[in-house]
């Protein structure tokens, strides 16, 4: 497997082990976005979402049984990098799905382990644009609730038709995803650019996971037509 290449010329922030700019993907970001989310595939969607944003600096660096790190490391990886070495796999034990990495070099570094990183203002990011993946704020007291309160509003349909309408004109201007194109080489790109369709709509955004329920049949749906299949 293809080393990731190192850019010496590159001092994001200080070494990670250092510095409380970044955490640590697998161990820190993905279990608590799982959390949020309330599902492991949701959160490794999100995981992928953020390491394939162009704007995200990650950093992967090996270190040893004994927990010092190789010479040489860290190394700056792009999106690239990052575009097919995530999986979610399932716990032996029956506990929840963790995210699994296919770090480069692993079988030349037997003695200790791969870390990923990425900065804290990048996750930081992705949560605001995504406000699932933000820590929900605290509930409501239940001394404070009253039991005459109305129900919330309805789903608003219409607002889910437009979605899925401009869900098709981006895809009809844009194509299919292609790792050729850094702008629309995967659905967060499509995500976002809903996201923003909402926000300047009607100066809210969706819930992230209701967006990501609705995709997958929409994406179908164009793809069919684009075939002659519908």
């Amino acid at each position: 497997m293809a080393r990731a290449k190192t850019d010496p010329t590159r001092n994001d922030d200080a070494a990670p082990k250092a510095s409380s700019n970044w955490r640590l993907i697998v161990e820190d970001v993905f279990p608590q976005w799982r959390d949020r989310l309330g599902s492991s595939s949701e959160a490794a969607d999100a995981v992928y979402g953020l390491l394939c944003d162009p704007e995200t600096r990650s950093q992967i660096q090996h270190r040893s049984a004994s927990g010092e790190v190789t010479p040489g490391t860290p190394q700056y990886p792009d999106a690239e990098f990052w575009r097919y070495r995530l999986s979610l796999e399932p716990d032996p034990d029956g506990g929840a799905d963790h995210l699994a990495v296919d770090y480069p070099d692993s079988i030349y570094l037997p003695d200790g382990h791969w870390e990923g990183f990425v900065r804290r203002l990048d996750v930081e990011r992705h949560e605001r644009l995504y406000p699932g993946l933000a820590a929900s704020p605290p509930a409501p007291s239940k001394e404070l609730a009253s039991p005459y309160q109305k129900p919330g509003p309805k789903p608003d349909f219409e607002k889910w038709a437009k979605t899925e309408a401009k869900c098709y004109e981006l895809m009809d201007e844009h194509g299919d995803f292609t790792p050729d194109d850094p702008d629309w080489d995967c659905q967060a790109r499509l995500e976002e650019a809903l996201m923003n369709f909402w926000q300047e709509t009607w100066k809210h955004e969706p819930g992230a996971s209701t967006l990501r329920e609705k995709l997958p049949e929409w994406l179908l749906t164009w793809r069919r037509r684009k075939t002659g299949g519908a």
